[in-house]
């Protein structure tokens, strides 16, 4: 596998438009397990990475190009890969297939060309609409390409004008509306097609009239639009015409929809348990009133994966789930900007297998009262996320903290927001804990202490811009001595309170400092820790406001760190480090965005340092 990343620029002239490329930017090719990063001042890089790729570059099987800059972008949406005399409006990815090395077939078997870092995001190899021709002519190898994007609407017409090979394609994303695609569709092109995926689209138009045999294949769809509003009136994507569509889909198994509303002058029914293959269900920012959903719900009794966002008609169909049967439901994701603790409640009885529950809500209901749960609710819900909608210091115990604690097989939990007082703790609460995120939330040290007390299996903490007292003081023994993973942000200590810390926790292996406030305890004129503290940190993160103190006092004992991040103006911390002190670190990753002359000026100390660094440039071994 070899994948080259372009990542540049171009400087503006006087007039505002674009100039020569910026190499000043790295651009990174991986081959094989090497890394190569060329930061040179080269106007035409292509012909200097195929010198270096060599061979390589015949048996490439990704390439990946995208641009940061997004005034880039309409130069390289242009026609790059049809012929044109002008060389200069020749995207890399054109020039790289139409230079010397591809006099000969070349044996690519993935390839991806996208414009954002965004659209690098897909895993399953893409191609656009122009490229086919290219690849036909050039790639004949290409077997393995799965996913056709098209973006623009002119792609759509010249598609339909020429006679495209029948390839294994088994995904399709488009921007255009659905209606623009059923002639193209009803060509039989794509006989391996499993998934469809409309971005922007604006009307539901036309998936009714796509081919039954194409739409009885296919396993996801996705359909995501918008609603707009005006005089009152709100359009967007019909829920009659998805319910139309689903009557001919039966072994659809995803189904992800945003834009969606519904109408009252136009209603379509699904037959209960019509749609027994759908697992996940995504629904976000849509008007879909609870019968609509209820009928959703009925037709596919074995979801598994529910997402609900922004979808505030569906708090009625929440109080009503009860009545369903939704025994098959195991990850959850319910953020609505009403939704409250008697919401969360009904949804919970509805869901006795539930093991993963994310939900943004409200701390108290409608009419402020502090609902009493039932015990022994909810003993399967393995993680949690919990998002509250306020947060005010000193507020009293805030009323979801009973659910959570009923949750006895609770593995993975995350609060952010919530004020949590003084409280007792349940019996059995916590004790299978191995991963805990705390953010922006009011909280009481003696809780969190005895919460980490239970969990002595932790192996993950994160910390972040939390108030309360410190919460690490009476720490039993064997608490967080599992701990592998820890990110503190944000918080105030002394230097004894934090040594007490990391002696508690010997397995350490990424640590993750930022914006800690360290003060000398009392009696101490310098922050040491001991050689015996962190034996099996790997990776250290250091951020921009750690002082250069603390940063030195970790760099002292973290000699066997494989990944280091931090601040450029440490470096100088290297100077007085023994030759040799970093044998195993690998990965500075500020070096990766310095220029060629900030190279040669920190790369001689870093290398004496740290011998085994894995950092080449073109052209020379740095």
């Amino acid at each position: 596998m070899a994948t080259i990343y372009l990542d540049t620029g171009f400087p503006d002239d006087k007039d505002g438009w674009f100039r020569v490329f910026n190499w000043d930017k790295a651009l990174s090719v991986v081959k094989e397990s090497d890394s190569l990063m060329i930061s040179a001042r080269y106007e035409n890089v292509w012909p200097l990475v195929l010198d270096y790729l060599g061979q390589y570059a015949l048996n490439m099987r990704q390439v990946s190009t995208y641009f940061r800059d997004e005034r880039l972008r309409p130069y390289y949406e242009r026609s790059p890969l049809e012929p044109k005399a002008d060389q200069f409006w020749m995207n890399p990815f054109h020039q790289l297939m139409n230079s010397r090395m591809v006099e000969t077939p070349v044996s690519f078997t993935n390839v991806s060309v996208s414009t954002s870092p965004q659209d690098n995001k897909l895993k399953e190899s893409c191609i656009c609409v122009k490229e086919i021709e290219l690849i036909a002519r050039k790639m004949p190898k290409l077997h393995s390409l799965s996913t056709l994007y098209i973006y623009m609407p002119s792609d759509y017409d010249r598609l339909e004008s020429e006679a495209l090979p029948i390839l294994p394609i088994t995904k399709i994303l488009s921007h255009l509306s659905p209606i623009r695609w059923t002639l193209f569709l009803n060509q039989d092109r794509f006989p391996a097609l499993r998934e469809l995926k409309f971005e922007a689209a604006v009307m539901s138009s036309g998936l009714d009239q796509l081919p039954l045999k194409l739409m009885y294949s296919l396993r996801c769809l996705e359909l995501h639009g918008f609603i707009s509003q005006e005089e009152g009136h709100y359009s967007g994507i019909k829920i009659s015409d998805i319910f139309r569509v689903l009557r001919q889909v039966p072994l659809l198994e995803k189904l992800y929809l945003s834009g969606v509303l519904s109408l009252e002058e136009d209603t379509v029914e699904l037959e209960p348990e019509s749609l027994q293959a759908l697992k996940v269900l995504h629904i976000e920012d849509s008007r879909i009133n609870p019968i609509d959903l209820r009928i959703l719900f009925a037709a596919a009794p074995f979801i598994q994966d529910l997402t609900l966002i922004g979808c505030d008609l569906a708090l009625e169909a929440i109080e009503t789930l009860g009545e369903m049967d939704l025994s098959q439901l195991r990850v959850a994701k319910i953020w609505l900007n009403a939704l409250t603790r008697k919401h969360v409640e009904c949804f919970l009885k509805a869901v006795p297998n539930l093991e993963k529950l994310n939900v943004q809500y409200k701390p108290m209901d409608e009419e402020g009262e502090d609902m009493q749960m039932r015990l022994n609710l909810y003993p399967s819900v393995k993680e949690l996320f919990v998002k509250g909608m306020t947060l005010k210091s000193g507020s009293p115990r805030d009323s979801f903290l009973d659910l959570i604690e009923q949750m006895i097989e609770l593995k993975s939990l995350a609060l952010r927001g919530l004020a949590i007082g003084k409280a007792d703790m349940k019996e059995d609460a916590f004790t299978k804990l191995t991963s805990l995120c705390v953010i922006n939330a009011c909280i009481d040290g003696a809780y969190f202490t005895n919460l980490l007390n239970r969990a002595k299996g932790l192996a993950s903490l994160v910390w972040r811009n939390s108030t309360s007292e410190w919460m690490f003081q009476n720490l039993e023994a064997g608490a967080l001595s599992q701990l592998t993973h820890l990110s503190i942000h944000a918080v105030n200590t002394t230097t004894r309170e934090l040594t007490l810390l990391f002696e508690k926790m010997l397995n350490l292996r990424d640590l993750d400092l930022g914006a800690i406030g360290v003060q000398l305890a009392e009696g101490e004129d310098a922050f040491v820790l001991s050689q015996h503290l962190l034996p099996n940190l790997k990776n250290l993160f250091v951020a921009e406001s750690i002082t250069r103190e603390l940063c030195l006092a970790f760099l002292r004992v973290a000699s066997q760190l494989e990944t280091l991040s931090m601040p450029r103006k440490y470096f100088s911390l290297f100077e007085n480090a023994p030759d040799g002190y970093f044998p195993k670190l690998k990965i500075i990753q500020q070096l990766l965005h310095l220029t060629e002359r900030e190279l040669d000026e920190v790369m001689p100390m870093v290398r004496r340092v740290a011998p085994n660094l894995e950092m080449k440039a073109l052209g020379s071994l740095i």
